[in-house]
């Protein structure tokens, strides 16, 4: 039997701002639940697209005036220079007897958006300002990436505290604890995250900062 569980969790890392979210069977007595199978996790599944927006100039303050103009719009109004977004759900089937209900091949899918700028060159840039950009765009995308990997470790981790549920009565029993376990692993990401954009100042710290 197959079942899919979509918890969808989507968040936004901000890159640095251009300016400066009943029933239970039980199993009757004596009767001992089989183990779980010890083949039932997955790796993630991992589908990352990176996009970019285009800005052009010839100095400082011509890109920095094209991020501030064209960069990514977040829900407090402004726009900041990149932009990491992304969705997870789980698809796992059921190995099911008839005194317990496990999760059978569990995996975590992933999509993961992240959008930076692209400088459109017109004709050959000053040495400086062409390392300049250089130095910030590597520096943002480790930023960028940080929170990437984060993702990916926290579905990691809930795929592996999904393997070490118990057999629950019913199969229903086992989505219900399914996604209580995503959703808490999935609201301690959003909060790592957060944290994680404080400590770096989205990135200032790490040296995503133009010019």
């Amino acid at each position: 039997m197959k079942a899919i569980i979509a918890v969808t969790l989507l968040y936004f890392s901000i890159g640095v701002a251009s300016a400066a979210e009943n029933r239970a069977d039980i199993p009757a007595a004596g009767n001992k639940p089989p183990e779980p199978s010890r083949n039932r996790v997955l790796r993630p599944l991992i589908n990352e697209k990176v996009e970019f927006y285009e800005i052009s100039g010839e100095c400082d303050r011509d890109l920095q005036k094209g991020m501030r103009d064209k960069g990514c719009a977040w829900k407090d109004g402004k726009k900041y220079h990149s932009l990491t977004s992304w969705s997870l759900k789980w698809d796992y089937g059921y190995n099911q007897t008839s005194l317990s209900c496990t999760a059978e091949s569990f995996q975590p899918v992933i999509d993961i958006n992240i959008r930076y700028p692209k400088w459109a060159k017109t004709g050959n840039p000053p040495a400086e300002l062409q390392e300049k950009w250089d130095r910030f765009m590597t520096n943002l995308i480790t930023h960028e990436e940080g929170h990437r990997d984060m993702v990916v470790e926290a579905a990691s981790e809930a795929a592996l505290a999904v393997m070490r549920l118990p057999p629950q009565a019913t199969c229903a029993d086992l989505d219900r604890e399914v996604k209580k376990l995503c959703h808490t692993r999935m609201k301690q990401l959003d909060e790592d995250s957060k944290n994680y954009d404080a400590e770096t100042k989205h990135g200032l710290t790490q040296g995503a900062v133009f010019p």
